[in-house]
């Protein structure tokens, strides 16, 4: 076995008070050094330092480290750690080449994915929210639709031996059609618990046509066995109902959205998770602060909530929403927000889950669009990759009509196609390849982004695309901090709690 090693190209050093956290994106792990312990490991972990900064000076990716030879690192303490980082993934063989073993394991996570699953009961909505990009329009799933799409997930199941799969429920507003979701998750529950298969539910909704009595809420996220509801927030309530208003008009209904919303949440709060997102603009930006006050006043903070708020950019996603362009907040400005936003909602809510879901992981896969076994069925049988296509009937890859229950060949590769003809066609999500990008491929945040949404690249949407590199240098330090004091503080609270 070689003995020369060399430093992963995919090391981060971040500096905190006298001391360092260093990460490394491949493992994701993280470890604090004090500033004696850095100086004598920085050589076998960094390039040279640049003279003209006190941090390390991080090259080019592919620009590699000088080897060392292990045998010949005498001081015993020193060689442990050395080793230690070898099993972290901090220092690598010299041969390895770290780009193709990202790529390969990319590759193999794509065809071995658990059976992802989205199902759009109707693309119909009772919102109209103006930045909305999918194509409204009356539909509603049938239960022969949702027999077919049982017989779709067993067929993969079954033929696979796979024994994990996740079913997500998606709109239009899921809730308009509440017997399809109670029949198909009646069908898939008993299923999968008989097979000893691994069934997690997520659901996206808008929150206002949940019942208005709170035991009626729960018993439906329990019997559907839905363990997490992301809801959206617009601000305070004089924006929200501006923003997410009744499309048959406001004063038709005796409870605003924003009120009916916040029913919903406190019906929820402890018996499943509740993701809040809160969609900014510029002109709803300012009502943050005072909309986690809100929030914390009606104790959806307090222990064991399990709600956990976190900011989300309006942009324009698609062409359906380009006229988002006027009123979206500069992507700058939304990072320093993010940042300084998880700093605020720290001093009121347990951090440790809510950085933890933002800690910039290795990603086996950027998106579920691009694996073999993911699939979103439209109300009317359609089937698609992207949420995003949703609704466009040239985006679709298939038809649950058009399909025997074999999955093998649903999704064939596609051969490239020129960018005008990706306009009216099904994108090849399968063959999109971030490791071939000369952007991406030489980027040290290659292994937590992989490239970012395949869809934007595809669309060659630029507002998307010249803001997500400088987002991960906004953004990176600062959660991998938080990130470093929610373990600091859990710590501390279990050496309190032994005491």
């Amino acid at each position: 076995m070689s003995s020369l090693y060399r430093a992963s190209v995919y090391n981060h050093a971040i500096p905190r008070g006298g001391d360092w956290l260093v990460f490394n994106g491949v493992s994701s792990a993280l470890v604090l050094l004090d500033q004696p312990t850095f100086s004598r490991l920085e050589p076998y972990l960094f390039a040279e330092r640049d003279s003209s900064t006190s941090r390390p000076h991080f090259r080019p990716v592919l620009n590699r480290c000088a080897a060392f030879d292990l045998d010949q690192v005498h001081d015993p303490e020193l060689r442990t750690t050395l080793e230690q980082f070898i099993d972290a993934q901090y220092v690598v063989d010299q041969d390895l080449d770290e780009l193709d073993y990202l790529r390969q394991r990319y590759r193999i996570r794509q065809n071995e994915d658990p059976l992802l699953v989205t199902v759009v009961p109707t693309m119909d909505c009772n919102l109209g929210c103006y930045y909305c990009y999918e194509e409204k329009y009356p539909s509603m799933m049938s239960l022969a639709t949702c027999d077919r799409i049982y017989e779709y997930i067993v067929s993969d199941l079954s033929s696979r031996n796979q024994k994990r799969m996740h079913l997500g429920w998606f709109g239009g507003e899921p809730m308009l059609n509440r017997d399809a979701i109670d029949y198909l998750s009646a069908k898939l529950w008993p299923y999968c618990k008989t097979a000893n298969i691994r069934y997690s539910v997520s659901m996206v909704s808008n929150g206002t046509l949940w019942p208005s009595d709170p035991q009626e809420c729960r018993d439906f996220v329990l019997r559907n066995k839905i363990g997490s509801i992301q809801f959206s927030f617009d601000g305070l309530a004089k924006n929200h109902n501006n923003r997410r208003h009744f499309k048959d008009g406001n004063r038709r209904h005796e409870v605003s959205s924003f009120d009916a919303l916040c029913r919903t949440v406190e019906a929820l709060r402890g018996i499943v998770k509740q993701y809040l997102r809160l969609n900014l603009d510029k002109g709803n930006k300012d009502d943050v602060q005072e909309l986690v006050e809100y929030f914390r006043v009606r104790s959806w903070f307090d222990s064991g909530s399990k709600i956990y708020p976190y900011l989300a950019a309006l942009s324009p996603y698609t062409d359906a929403c380009t006229s988002v362009n006027r009123t979206a907040v500069d992507p700058k400005e939304f990072d320093e927000m993010e940042n300084g936003f998880r700093d605020y909602l720290g001093s009121y809510i347990d951090l440790s889950e809510f950085v933890y879901a933002n800690y910039p992981r290795a990603l086996p896969l950027n998106c579920s669009a691009v694996a073999k076994h993911s699939v979103i069925f439209g109300p009317d049988g359609e089937m698609c990759k992207c949420p995003h296509d949703l609704g466009v009937k040239s985006k679709a890859h298939g038809h649950l009509e058009q399909t025997g229950n074999s999955s093998s060949s649903l999704f064939p590769i596609l051969n490239n196609r020129s960018k005008s003809a990706e306009a009216s066609v099904a994108h090849d999500y399968p063959s999109y390849d971030p490791f071939a990008s000369s952007t991406c491929s030489q980027c040290r945040y290659l292994p937590n982004c992989l490239g970012g949404c395949p869809k934007e690249k595809f669309d060659d949407r630029q507002y998307y695309l010249g803001s997500i590199c400088e987002t991960w240098e906004t953004i990176f330090e600062p959660i991998v901090g938080n990130f470093a004091d929610s373990l600091q503080r859990t710590e501390a609270e279990a050496a309190v709690a032994v005491l």
